[in-house]
């Protein structure tokens, strides 16, 4: 600025009168100027500002022997910017009411920008979304507005490698348009579900835990008064009751069948003993037996299926038949159950490849489980086995085992399992596309497996599906997609048929002449499955076991029940002796304990002094305590 504007003082510095000389000028110019505004005040209710306590300078403050470095020059009032009127609104006065005085007001300063720091350009505006048009609008309900509307919009092309996604229907529905047979793992049979089921399975695990509820218990409890009217136990049989459990397991296991099959029209899988893995013969001769009681229940008859001689070698001798009835002649009296209707789960393993081998002769459909690749598959194939079944979580896990042991676990489990288990939906779609392309009577079905693997199962003839699935299933949106071509090209690829059974005059190996890789998953996937289903079956054993000898105490008299536990008796006796006698040596021993039953009902009668009541006679058809509650009745 120009010194002329704002004088600058120099030479000497201002004292204390100096200010306030020059601070009660600015206040008169400042008064002056508020002068005209105090009736614009009091309009709108604002108080003039109390002057009364302003002392004007007198004249000696202004005396030139007050000032040591003489008196200040004047200032010219006018040069000072007074102090604006308050302005009616709260932004300061419009600009067009700016004096020459607000220097302030009518030339804004911009900011000055911070030293060393650049300043951040604003981003460019948003771009606004389109405006879409809802689904319930058709194109006729623009015509006529901007733009050509003439011409319907194109329609969307399905991605690739899927069908028409079809977007709001139920995945349930999607599997039956794809052919895809729902199979109940469950025994939860709603009303809202019967509908969505094709079929039923029951496996050891499903059986155990049924057998503690109210709702289906009492089918084991029938299934111990048949056993016990069809055999007639001795007390000899009592104390080693295994072969009556077998029956008692082979009854429930038929009476939870067609309990299922009433709600359930379709195919119904069962099973055999998997404690009996490693014999064929066992596992085919069970299997006879279940086909019989299924055939003797549905006609309401109690079967008394006698034991039939079935070696290894007739399994092997594909020509040996076994006298197991005409299917056709069997079921001229049945309308509800045929013998294609019940289907046999057997291992995979090379025991129930032979055995599944020589049922297929006998007219029995038999579901080899736990198949692990394409070689295994075709193995299986070549034995005519009508189903086989692959655990896609057992699949994967498997995969995942086979991954780290050659690679080791330097990648990240998240990642392993995610590729291991796409290895696993693709061993399954590459068996289902070659069982389609060889055009073979084997159908492939997929157990415990997630909702959103189904999509890719297209090929696949059957999914196994736990009952909270089926409710997901019905609600859940989804669609089945297109095999692709990739996978068709490697079932194309594969040999059909192959010589893993083995040909005329050459022994037949089976599984051991599968690959290493394949024959490595195999073993591994027969050992996790069996382990699996041995461990439910043990417990489902000993809650029958359990109901079997509370059945038979039922019929016992005392001294019956005294002698069934005579072995526990002799064997506590000898262990408590062999323990005083090592307490009397004075050295510790170890004694083997025989693990006696001495808790049971039939132990503690030896050691109670009560007398034993007496047996009921009967006179006349009655009892005698009939006899003499008649006497005294009549008195």
């Amino acid at each position: 600025m120009d010194s002329d504007e704002h004088p600058v003082y120099h030479e000497r510095r201002l004292s204390t009168t100096d200010v306030s000389s020059l601070g009660n000028t600015l206040l008169q110019a400042s008064i002056s100027a508020r002068g005209s505004a105090q009736g614009e005040d009091q309009c709108h209710n604002v108080p003039a500002r109390n002057t009364a306590g302003f002392r004007p300078p007198t004249e000696a403050s202004t005396q030139e022997d007050s000032w040591p470095m003489g008196p200040p020059q004047e200032i010219p009032a006018q040069r000072h910017p007074a102090v604006p009127p308050r302005s009616p609104t709260p932004f300061g006065p419009p600009p067009e009411e700016a004096t020459a005085s607000s220097h302030r007001a009518a030339t804004p300063m911009p900011p000055s920008p911070i030293p060393g720091r650049r300043r951040r350009a604003r981003p460019p505006p948003m771009p606004e979304p389109p405006i879409k048009c809802p689904n319930w609008m058709a194109v006729s309900d623009f015509q006529g507005r901007r733009g050509d509307t003439d011409k319907a919009p194109p329609t969307p092309r399905a991605p690739a490698g899927r069908s028409d996604p079809k977007r709001g229907r139920g995945l349930l529905q999607a599997m039956k348009e794809a052919d895809i047979k729902v199979i109940a793992r469950t025994t939860d049979l709603t009303h809202d579900k019967v509908g969505a089921y094709q079929a039923t399975m029951i496996d050891p695990w499903l059986l155990d835990q049924e057998v503690l509820k109210d709702s289906t218990a009492f089918l084991a409890r029938v299934a111990v008064e048949d056993t016990l009217h069809n055999k007639q136990p001795r007390i000899q049989d009592v104390g080693d009751p295994e072969d009556i459990v077998d029956e008692v397991l082979m009854r429930y296991r038929v009476y939870m069948g067609l309990t299922l099959m009433d709600d359930v029209p379709g195919p119904h899988f069962t099973f055999v003993d998997p404690l009996l893995a490693i014999n064929a013969g066992g596992m085919a001769r069970q299997a006879m037996k279940l086909v019989r009681l299924f055939e003797a229940a549905a006609n309401g008859e109690r079967a008394k299926v006698e034991d039939q001689v079935i070696s290894n070698e007739d399994v092997e001798d594909q020509k040996q038949e076994i006298n197991c009835g005409d299917a056709d002649s069997q079921g001229a009296g049945r309308q509800r159950l045929k013998r294609k209707d019940i289907i046999v789960c057997i291992p995979a393993n090379t025991e129930g490849i032979k055995a599944a081998r020589w049922l297929e002769t006998q007219d029995i459909k038999t579901n080899l489980i736990f198949v692990s690749s394409l070689e295994h598959a075709s193995l299986c194939i070549e034995a005519g086995a009508t189903f086989i079944t692959f655990n896609l979580k057992m699949l994967a896990k498997c995969e995942m085992e086979w991954a780290y042991a050659k690679s080791g676990s330097t990648q990240i489990a998240e990642i392993v399992d995610a590729q291991c288990r796409a290895a696993a939906l693709d061993t399954i779609r590459i068996v289902a596309a070659y069982c389609h392309y060889n055009k073979v009577k084997t159908e492939v079905l997929v157990a415990n497996t997630r909702l959103c693997d189904i999509q890719w199962l297209g090929d696949v003839k059957g999914v196994v599906l736990h009952d909270y699935q089926t409710q997901d299933a019905i609600s859940e949106n989804g669609w089945i997609r297109e095999t692709s071509p990739a996978v068709c090209a490697v079932a194309r690829a594969a040999k059909y048929p192959t010589t893993y059974v083995g040909q005329k005059g050459v022994k037949e190996r089976y599984v051991k002449a599968l690959p290493p890789r394949p024959q490595w998953l195999a073993g591994r996937m027969l050992f996790l499955g069996l382990d699996d289903i041995m461990k439910s079956f043990r417990e489902l054993t000993d809650h029958m076991q359990a109901l079997l000898e509370n059945g038979l105490l039922k019929g016992l008299s005392v001294e019956e029940l005294q002698q069934m536990y005579f072995p526990d008796i002799t064997n506590q006796k000898a262990y408590e002796a062999q323990l005083e006698q090592a307490e009397n040596e004075g050295h510790p021993t170890y004694v083997r304990n025989p693990g006696a039953r001495t808790n049971h009902l039939g132990y503690r009668l030896y050691d109670i002094n009560w007398d034993k009541p007496e047996k009921p006679v009967e006179q006349d058809g009655r009892l005698e305590a009939d006899n003499e509650l008649m006497s005294l009745s009549s008195e």
